[in-house]
Formats: C-alpha cells, structure tokens, sequence
C-alpha cells in the first residue's frame, strides 16, 4: 500500500499584513494545523511543513479526510494556505544511508 506525504506553506506576509504576532504564526503551524492534520489522521510530523501517513493501508483515506478537518478545525491554517501538497512517498526515495555513506 502506497504512503502519503503532504507538504505545505502558509503566507506569513499575509499574516504579517492582517497583524499576526509571531506567536500567533507559530500557532497556525504548530497548533492549529497539526492538530486538524492528526484528527485527519496525520500522524508523522516529518519536518515544520511536512506530514505523512503512518497506515500505508488507510492512506488515502487519511489523504481524503484532511480537507473536511482542516476547514472544521484550522480556519486560520486554510484562510493563509498558499501550497498544499500531497506526494505519493516511494520505498527507493529515501536516500538517507547514501548520503551518510559518503560522509
């Protein structure tokens, strides 16, 4: 079964121009939007702006239900969403252990 990644930007010059504080930018990313992400069923938080599916079975499921959640949960995520991408991730595309061998 195939795995999911999605990866996303949100437009801190719009937050800057509607006054968001810093704080607050920080709660879109990290409140607001992992928490919709999780309820989805988003469990791998793989860097700041990147999730992936942890159920390979049920991914695209997971993938299915994250606009529903986001709307419901994250408005804020959704009103400054500039990208939102969904990647299907492939067992060759890790490349971890050739970048570390040829440290």
């Amino acid at each position: 079964m195939p795995q999911y990644a999605i990866c996303f930007d949100l437009d801190t010059k719009a937050m800057d121009r509607d006054g968001l504080t810093e704080s607050q930018k920080s709660s879109v990313y990290q409140q607001e939007g992992q928490k919709a992400l999780e309820a989805a069923g988003l469990k791998r938080h793989l860097q700041y702006s990147m999730y992936a599916t942890e159920d390979n079975e049920h991914a695209f499921e997971t993938i299915m239900r994250m606009p529903t959640k986001l709307k419901e949960l994250a408005p804020k995520f959704c009103r400054y969403v500039k990208r939102f991408l969904v990647v299907r991730v492939e067992d060759w595309g890790n490349i971890t252990d050739l970048l570390q061998e040829a440290a």
